[in-house]
Order: structure tokens, then sequence, then C-alpha cells
């Protein structure tokens, strides 16, 4: 074993040395720039380790950032495209009743000028009975709705009153079975009765003679006769005439005039005081 003491002044000389160096170095530096080519060169040097060991640090803030970024563009997806849909749904809402003022619009300016009163109702529901061409609207006894009533659409009639309720009404089409309209044409004036064939697109003219003048685009109007409906309310329009050879009528189909099948807004009317439908007083 090495004795202690002779490590003491190796050690001091040493230092000494060191101390005196740096202190050289740091003058040589100070005063002379011959030691900056040096410095840069261990810079250099130096700079892929200390891109070492910051990577896994940046690797980290990079990964957070954009993690957030990522989280944050879905949670702006996600909120932009919920404000779309609800931007769409009242879109389609405005278009509705958009659609529903015009319904309206053609609604009162198509109202017969021989009435005194007129009333807006709406369908509520309609009967899924093929056979029974009925639906419901929003008005009934408290409003005035009377046993009978001519209902038109925009475009014509579209039925009538068949059952009062206090708050809501029911209504036969003129498509039902049992729908019988007494009408006229508009040009021969020739009349007939209007019956549902159970389609709402086709109608028939009950007991028309093959002599008949009645031709393919003649406009039918009602004609006021059995005091249902009063005179000159639109009812349809001939699209079919056929004459068959052995057979005393003619076989005569009628477009109705009315949206049978589309219209949701409907007019009730109250025909002029010389008109007096049976069971009103």
């Amino acid at each position: 074993m090495k004795p202690i003491f002779t490590e003491g002044p190796l050690l001091g000389i040493r230092t000494l040395l060191l101390i005196v160096l740096s202190v050289g170095l740091l003058l040589t530096d100070t005063r002379t720039n011959q030691l900056h080519t040096l410095r840069n060169g261990l810079a250099t040097a130096v700079m892929p380790i200390q891109y070492m060991v910051s990577l896994p640090a940046d690797v980290i803030s990079w990964s957070q950032s954009n993690f957030v970024s990522h989280s944050s563009l879905v949670a702006e997806n996600t909120r932009l495209q919920a404000e779309a849909q609800l931007m769409q749904a009242r879109l389609q809402k405005l278009l509705t009743l958009q659609h529903e003022n015009n319904q309206l619009r053609e609604l009162l300016s198509s109202a017969p000028t021989t009435v005194t009163k007129m009333l807006a109702s709406q369908l509520i529901s309609v009967n899924t009975n093929h056979f029974a061409k009925q639906f419901v609207i929003d008005k009934g006894k408290s409003a005035g709705v009377y046993l009978g009533q001519p209902v038109l659409d925009a475009y014509g009639v579209i039925g009538q009153v068949v059952q009062v309720n206090l708050l809501t009404s029911r209504v036969m089409l003129i498509s039902d079975l049992h729908s019988a309209i007494p009408v006229q044409d508009v040009k021969s004036n020739t009349r007939a009765i209007l019956i549902g064939d159970g389609d709402n697109q086709s109608l028939s003219l009950l007991h028309v003679p093959k002599t008949t003048k009645l031709k393919v685009g003649d406009e039918l109007v009602t004609s006021g006769l059995g005091q249902c409906f009063p005179v000159g309310y639109p009812a349809g329009t001939i699209s079919a005439v056929e004459r068959e050879s052995g057979r005393n009528f003619a076989t005569i189909t009628v477009t109705p005039k009315a949206h049978v099948s589309q219209s949701r807004l409907f007019l009730l009317v109250w025909p002029n005081k010389d008109y007096n439908p049976k069971g009103v007083s």
C-alpha cells in the first residue's frame, strides 16, 4: 500500500496546474479570438449529443400537442355536425311552413264569392280503410260546422262533412264510394251525378245517356241541386268518354279538381243567406 502522504503533494500540483491553465485560457479567450474556432468546433461536436438528450422531451411535447389538436378537431367536428343537423331541421320546418302558407294563400284566393263565411281548417288524420275515403279536420261544432257542409281545398270541391263533434269533424271525400254530388257541365249545362269510385284519381258520372254532348276536357261544377253544394263550385274535368254498343248510358270518367291525396289545408264555407242547407235553420 502506497503511503498517503505521497498523494498530497501530487494532487496539489495537479490542481494548481489546472487552475493556471484555466486562467490562461480565459485570459487568452478574452483578449484574443484564437479559441473561437475551437469553441465552435466543440459546440458542433456536442450538438448531436444535445439533440439526442432533448429528443425524448421534444417527442413527448409533440405527441401531447398533436393529441390535444386531434381531440380539439374531433370535438369541433362533432359540434359542427350537430349544428348542421339542427340547421337542416330548422330549414325543413321553414320550408314546410312556407308550403303551408302558400297553400293557405291559394285556398283563400280560391274561395267562392257566393259565401258569407269561410273558415280554414287543417287535416288531423286520414281513414286508412281503402273503401272509406274520409279524413278528420280540426274544426267542429264549436266553430259552427254543420252536417253536410261543403269542404274545399285550393282547387275545388274535396268533400262534405258527414260527422260533427265538438272540436273535430269527419269529412267524406268526393272519391268515397258513397259520395254523390249533383254537377253540371259548364259549356252545355248538362246535369249529372258525380260519384266516387274509391280511387282518389278518378270519379264517374252516373246515368248519362249515350247521346250526351259531354266530351273530354269539359269542366264540371256543382249544380246546386239537392241543397248540399251551392252552384258553381269546381268539381272535376272529364278525362274519358266511352259509348259502348248495347248500353244505354255512356261511361264517363272525371278527374277531380281537388288534390284529394295531397291537400292538408281546407276551407269550410257557409253559403249566402239565400241558401238553406238541410238540417240548418
